[in-house]
């Protein structure tokens, strides 16, 4: 597309949920992109690290970032 062979596209999912007593940041394994990131009105429970141009949200990703 871009005519640069070394610009190529990293999927990534993640899931937000209502967890205010947690306060700290956790990178769990880089490699699977496996982390958990507080903010103000969620946590953001991470993620997925995927060569490819998919879109869409995968159940099976939703429920491996949930366990």
């Amino acid at each position: 597309m871009l005519g640069d062979n070394r610009v190529f596209p990293v999927r990534g999912q993640i899931i937000r949920v209502e967890a205010p007593w947690q306060f700290h940041s956790y990178l769990i394994d880089s490699d699977k992109s496996c982390y958990i990131i507080p903010n103000i009105n969620c946590v953001i429970l991470g993620g997925t690290k995927q060569l490819n141009f998919n879109l869409e949200v995968d159940d099976i990703d939703k429920q491996n970032i949930l366990r």
